[in-house]
């Protein structure tokens, strides 16, 4: 996973994404996160750390659904969002592959 693009402020704040896909991304924790028209988050091969599931709970208040692929770096997983009705999560990994 070190191959992974930092996402871009101006992306992170947008507010006519309804649907989003990101392969190979990585979200910094002092990100603020404005997706406030967002419904379908899929993030695939990234580093997510617990503070970036607290920015999109807090800045994804339409979300109703959340797939993570082959991601590591994740604790805890506290999704907040109410309309959050379908999470999917596969192949979460160690980062130090342990």
């Amino acid at each position: 996973m070190n191959n992974l693009i930092r996402c871009p402020q101006v992306l992170c704040s947008n507010s006519s994404l309804v649907e989003l896909n990101c392969k190979y991304c990585k979200l910094s924790e002092n990100c603020v996160l404005n997706w406030p028209s967002l419904e379908s988050l899929t993030l695939t091969n990234l580093l997510l750390g617990d503070e970036n599931i607290k920015q999109i709970s807090s800045g994804c208040p339409q979300l109703e659904s959340l797939e993570l692929s082959e991601f590591c770096g994740l604790h805890h997983l506290h999704i907040t969002s109410p309309k959050c009705t379908r999470l999917l999560l596969s192949e979460h990994r160690h980062p130090m592959n342990d």
